[in-house]
């Protein structure tokens, strides 16, 4: 039964044909490499030709014997690898680091075709039925000669590896000695940009501005501000927001459906803000998994804000940044641990599938918090991918001891005035919250955080970081009873994206890795394609305001949880097993006296009663 909290997207088996009754998901998966070149590598020494000029498009369909794309949301570059044999292409020739490689895996030759006719006719290959898995900068092309031991067999290999969202580990390196721009304007294209002007466009009465408006002026200094040149040069010739930086060819755009792309900036999606989802399964795709049906606000140039932003002010600071990478520089204001920010590849509000920069509050919010008037995002809210068990070929899932947290205390600002020390003055409001008993039973697993993000009215000293200190709260403690690990299953076309959450035997995860690996056999030529998910934070979808309810609590007896997965998701083998060992019951399958559920959370607005199942 479909839950009608979250926007649910069903993977199941399907087929090729009417006669097959979609009782197929794969028979021949297939996949497409298209590769975007400079035409000019050494634009130092080589000055003739434009650096923006490139290639047709390298469409690869069948050298590729091996490709893997992984995109997780602790690391800011996703990344692949890929394995190419020398049929009619010299690969260490045809590509260099720097160029650019689209990977799609599908399901069926005939898509694959599709796919590779459009990149070849430069049509845009990133729909969601596309299988995209991601746009990456190769990093490295090395040949690699190999001689079979046994049968004498000479085979020559390239391997290539690329990354996505490289702009962001951008060093920044400014000196001032080095801007001179009545004789070189472009000069300043060495620097990030000339920040000072930006900066001063945030300072408002109170000297505060919100974490995303400084994380989305960041990002036009260090990235761009989008397809637009006007108005962006002071008088003095200086460059105000370099429109101009990382050069990223048409072609590209073309094939991420996006016209008159000059950089990178303008092609990078990024949604901000506190998010809020349409529930059901009627709307389309995208407007299903983006916040507020998709109907975000476009403050800037492919920079969306939802209606609440994320929490957290911060002063304007000098800075001195000299070689500090980007990612480094923007980090430094998201008021983590209370916000997240991370990269993926996910269907975009114009339904293609892009990469995308999310700045969000944590999403872990549980159906029964209480105590804040702070908006939330509900977990059981977050869009969902509901995966098949006919498609599933491995799972390791279980608990974890590592992950139990008992006390949580959030300090939002650490100063001292003449009305005393903030430090003191938040523990009195309460910016903790604690589980006295399992600190008994388990002595202290503290998680304390200082941060400089909260600033109180002068007149009643209303911190908010105690409400920041039960949001977190709330999605940690608890976190050793709640299901992580890993699922293998058939490859996934469809865009399932790190961030988003994943519905498997009536349990509710959140997607923190996704790894797409496609392959040819080297034994018997059989094509493979296969997806892993790593997940975290899995709770029963039963959960609700009455309570938190967590998976594996009802049935210690094996004979029963096998009639109740027969009952609802058939992922368990078929037969029980009896054994005549001392102290067994005579029959293991019958109901045993012994399978009594263990009891879960109840809200304190409730009344106890009977555990339900």
């Amino acid at each position: 039964m479909a839950d009608s909290r979250a926007f649910t997207k069903f993977i199941g088996p399907i087929g090729s044909g009417q006669g097959e009754d979609n009782f197929v998901h794969q028979s021949s998966p297939a996949w497409v490499l298209t590769f975007v070149r400079w035409e000019n590598r050494d634009t130092l020494r080589n000055t003739n030709v434009s650096p923006t000029e490139v290639r047709d498009p390298l469409v690869v369909e069948n050298d590729c014997i091996q490709v893997t794309t992984n995109s997780s949301k602790g690391t800011l570059t996703p990344s692949m690898q890929a394995t190419l044999v020398m049929t009619d292409v010299n690969y260490e020739t045809a590509l260099a680091p720097g160029d650019f490689v689209l990977v799609n895996m599908l399901n069926w030759d005939s898509h694959a075709r599709r796919i590779a006719n459009n990149a070849r006719a430069k049509k845009p290959i990133n729909g969601p039925n596309d299988g995209f898995k991601g746009i990456f900068k190769v990093q490295s092309v090395r040949r690699m000669i190999h001689v079979d031991p046994n049968t004498g067999t000479k085979i020559v290999l390239f391997k290539v590896n690329g990354f996505a969202f490289t702009e962001y580990n951008n060093t920044i390196y400014f000196n001032p000695y080095l801007i001179d721009p009545n004789q070189d304007p472009k000069n300043q294209l060495l620097f990030a940009s000339y920040l000072g002007r930006d900066w001063a466009t945030l300072i408002n009465a109170k000297g505060l501005t919100n974490v995303q408006d400084i994380i989305a002026t960041l990002i036009q200094c260090f990235i761009g501000a989008g397809i637009t040149d006007a108005g962006r040069l002071e008088k003095n010739g200086t460059v105000k927001s370099p429109n101009v930086h990382f050069f990223m060819p048409e072609l590209v755009g073309k094939l991420l459906g996006v016209d008159g792309a000059k950089a990178a900036k303008d092609i990078y999606v990024h949604l901000f803000g506190v998010q809020k989802y349409a529930t059901g399964s009627s709307q389309s795709l995208a407007a299903g998994m983006n916040p507020e049906g998709g109907r975000l606000n476009q403050k800037f140039n492919r920079i969306y804000y939802t209606s609440t932003p994320c929490g957290g002010d911060s002063f304007q600071k000098p800075e001195y940044w000299n070689q500090v990478k980007a990612w480094s520089i923007i980090n430094q204001y998201t008021n983590a641990p209370l916000n997240e920010i991370y990269t993926c590849f996910r269907i975009s509000p114009n339904n293609r599938v892009m990469p995308t920069m999310v700045f969000r509050q944590i999403p872990f919010t549980n159906e029964d918090f209480k105590g804040t008037n702070m908006a939330v995002t509900k977990f059981l809210n977050l869009p969902r991918w509901k995966i098949s068990s006919a498609l599933i070929t491995e799972v390791d899932i279980g608990r974890d001891e590592a992950a139990r947290v008992n006390f949580v205390q959030y300090f939002g600002k650490s100063t001292v005035s003449k009305n005393g020390a903030d430090i003191s003055l938040e523990i009195a409001r309460g910016n903790y919250v604690y589980d006295v008993s399992d600190v008994q039973r388990n002595g202290l697993r503290p998680y304390i955080v200082t941060t400089q993000f909260d600033e109180p009215t002068t007149t009643n000293k209303d911190y908010r970081s105690p409400a920041w200190a039960k949001i977190v709260g709330d999605a940690l403690i608890g976190g050793h009873l709640k299901l992580n690990g890993s699922i293998t299953s058939l490859g996934i076309v469809e865009p399932i994206a790190v961030g988003d959450n994943l519905e498997f035997d009536g349990n509710v995860y959140h997607i923190e890795d996704v790894s797409h690996t496609a392959s040819i056999s080297p034994q018997d030529g059989r094509r493979i394609f296969r997806t892993t998910v790593s997940l975290s934070s899995g709770i029963s979808k039963s959960s609700s305001p009455q309570g938190t309810r967590y998976p594996e609590m009802s049935f210690t007896s094996a004979h029963q949880e096998r009639i109740n997965d027969y009952a609802n998701n058939k992922i368990l083998p078929g037969v029980s097993e009896e054994q005549d060992t001392v102290y067994r019951p005579v029959s293991l399958n019958k109901p045993s006296a012994g399978n009594k559920a263990f009891p879960q959370p109840k809200s304190k607005a409730t009344k106890e009663g009977k555990e339900e199942e």
